[in-house]
C-alpha cells in the first residue's frame, strides 16, 4: 500500500506539473494576442499617408518594433496550434510597420540627398556670405528631417558636413583675401603720402 500510495503521489505531482505548463501556455497564448491587438490599434491609428504622416513619432514607431519582439518572445512556451494564427497577425503587423518605417527612412534620406545638393551648389556661388547664410539654413532644415538607417545617416551627414566645411572654408579664404586687399591698399596709400 505505501508503494501504491507513493505511486499515486507521484502521478497527482505530475498532473498538477503538466496542469502548470498547461496554464503557462494558455496564459502566454492570450498574451500574445493582447500584444497583437495593441499593435494593430497603433498601425491602424496612424495617419501613414498624406501630411498626417508628418505627426507620427517614427523614432516611438522603431522603437516599438524592436519592444514588441522581445515582449513577444518572453511569452513563451505557447501551444503551437494555438499560436500559428497570432503569430501570422503579428508578422503581418510587424512586416506592415517595418515597410512603413523603411518608406518614411528612404524619403528622409532622399531629403537629405537634396539639401546636400543644395549646399555643393553653393560652392559656385560667387557671395561667400550670402551662401554660408543659406548653408546655415539648410543645416537647420537637416536638423528637422526624421530618421534615417544608421549606416546611411552617418555616410550622408559626412557627405553633408564635407560640403558645409568648404563653404565655410571658401568664405574665409575670400575674408583673408579682402583683409589682405584692404592691408595692401592702405600700406600703398601710406607709401604715397
Amino acid at each position: 500500500d505505501v508503494e501504491r500510495s507513493r505511486g499515486l503521489g507521484d502521478v497527482y505531482k505530475r498532473q498538477v506539473y503538466y496542469d502548470q505548463k498547461s496554464e503557462i501556455r494558455r496564459s502566454n497564448i492570450e498574451k500574445r494576442r493582447t500584444l497583437v491587438s495593441q499593435l494593430n490599434d497603433y498601425v491602424t491609428a496612424q495617419p501613414w499617408e498624406g501630411n498626417g504622416a508628418e505627426s507620427i513619432d517614427w523614432k516611438l514607431a522603431e522603437k516599438l518594433i524592436g519592444t514588441a519582439i522581445r515582449e513577444w518572445q518572453s511569452y513563451a512556451p505557447t501551444d503551437r496550434d494555438a499560436n500559428k494564427p497570432v503569430q501570422k497577425k503579428f508578422d503581418r503587423l510587424l512586416d506592415s510597420l517595418r515597410s512603413k518605417l523603411s518608406a518614411h527612412q528612404q524619403q528622409n534620406a532622399e531629403r537629405k540627398q537634396l539639401l546636400i545638393a543644395q549646399v555643393d551648389a553653393l560652392l559656385e556661388n560667387s557671395d561667400k556670405r550670402a551662401a554660408t547664410e543659406k548653408v546655415k539654413q539648410l543645416q537647420a532644415q537637416w536638423q528637422k528631417v526624421g530618421v534615417v538607417p544608421r549606416k546611411q545617416e552617418q555616410k550622408l551627414w559626412r557627405l553633408f558636413r564635407a560640403s558645409c566645411d568648404a563653404v565655410f572654408a571658401q568664405r574665409h579664404q575670400q575674408s583673408v583675401e579682402f583683409k589682405a586687399c584692404l592691408l595692401y591698399t592702405s600700406d600703398a596709400a601710406d607709401d604715397s603720402l
